[in-house]
């Protein structure tokens, strides 16, 4: 919440693998998405404790998405070839 110290390390979820992962609902409560500006604070401060983040996006734009990639330093763009790629080719 606005001017609260969150502690982050509780919605962070350890993969097997190693890595963490930030689910974009960590309750089933959760129903409507965060401001831009909450996602860019969210990002900025996990910046500071680890090396890389990957942020998975959805398929459409909308100011959460403008904040992820106003705070990122790369982006890598992954597209597929569906239907909607061809029928807009024709």
């Amino acid at each position: 919440a606005a001017g609260q110290d969150v502690d982050m390390g509780s919605y962070l979820v350890k993969h097997g693998c190693g890595v963490y992962v930030l689910p974009a609902r960590h309750s089933e409560t959760v129903e409507a998405l965060p401001s831009g500006e909450a996602i860019a604070a969210v990002l900025r401060r996990l910046a500071g404790s680890f090396d890389f983040l990957i942020v998975d996006t959805p398929g459409t734009f909308n100011p959460q998405v403008a904040a992820a990639l106003d705070e990122s330093t790369t982006a890598l763009l992954v597209t597929s070839a569906g239907s909607g790629a061809r029928l807009s080719a024709a």
